[in-house]
């Protein structure tokens, strides 16, 4: 990753003092022991971001299946249209013989 995402490197570097700081049971020195906003807020705004994109996807697939459903709907009401005209045919073809 040669620095071509450096968002996603400070995050992987933040995660990794994250990860040294609980392994060593919160006794290393860290930006985050130390109370660095800054990196707070960049950790949080990344992982929004990952939140937005998900909601996104799931989202877009709720809409998919949303349109599959109502296609699916149209259909069906076609067919029951088409079968409720034919038996009035054949009821009327049958009264009237």
């Amino acid at each position: 990753m040669s620095g071509k995402n450096p968002d996603t490197l400070e995050l992987m570097w933040l995660a990794s003092f994250q990860q040294q700081e609980q392994e060593a049971g919160g006794r290393t020195v860290s930006p985050f022991s130390l109370g660095s906003n800054s990196a707070r807020s960049k950790v949080a705004n990344l992982k929004g971001l990952g939140q937005q994109k998900r909601m996104t996807l799931q989202l877009n697939q709720r809409h998919k299946e949303n349109k599959r459903l109502i296609s699916e709907i149209n259909r069906l009401n076609d067919e029951l249209s088409t079968l409720r005209k034919e038996v009035c045919n054949h009821l009327v073809n049958c009264i009237f013989s």
